[in-house]
């Protein structure tokens, strides 16, 4: 699982050296599609949907809209299935990387609204973190930059309703 943002895109570039990864995701993207081009994505040793990357949704350039169009190695499930932790952890190794907005000292993370902004859908980022936590030698990864743009910082002492412009 991956999610919407800069850092996901990151991610999804530096794995092009890896092989054999599997997908199964609540969204695909251009890096997914550039990933399953490449062969690294070959979804070998899922247990839930082999040999599929499954989502429930697309995001992104035509050429992923014409790569999934009638590919079989491409499952579009209902976000009841794709966003069950009861399904999500039966995939051994699962990892779930997820970008937020802010996070505070006491662990209270912001993923989907600038202040009082919204910003992200609630989407399946909670799911898929505990999803991945449940998994055998699963991980739930959280990422974040350590500040804006304007170099306020991200990591504060409680999550705030200031909005970064």
């Amino acid at each position: 699982q991956l999610g919407i943002g800069t850092i996901p895109d990151c991610v999804l570039k530096s794995l092009e050296d890896h092989k054999d990864l599997s997908i199964a995701s609540e969204m695909i993207s251009d890096g997914v599609v550039s990933l399953m081009e490449k062969g690294v994505v070959t979804n070998r040793y899922k247990t839930f949907h082999p040999g599929a990357t499954t989502c429930t949704f697309i995001l992104g350039t035509r050429k992923v809209y014409d790569f999934v169009n009638d590919n079989p190695n491409v499952l579009v499930l209902d976000i009841g299935i794709t966003n069950d932790p009861a399904q999500i952890r039966r995939n051994p190794k699962m990892c779930a990387i997820n970008a937020a907005i802010e996070v505070d000292l006491t662990g209270q993370v912001c993923a989907d609204s600038i202040g009082t902004m919204h910003y992200s859908g609630v989407g399946g980022q909670i799911d898929f973190m505990r999803g991945a936590a449940l998994s055998e030698k699963g991980k739930a990864i959280l990422v974040i930059p350590s500040q804006t743009s304007k170099g306020i910082s991200r990591i504060v002492s409680t999550v705030s309703f200031y909005i970064y412009s």
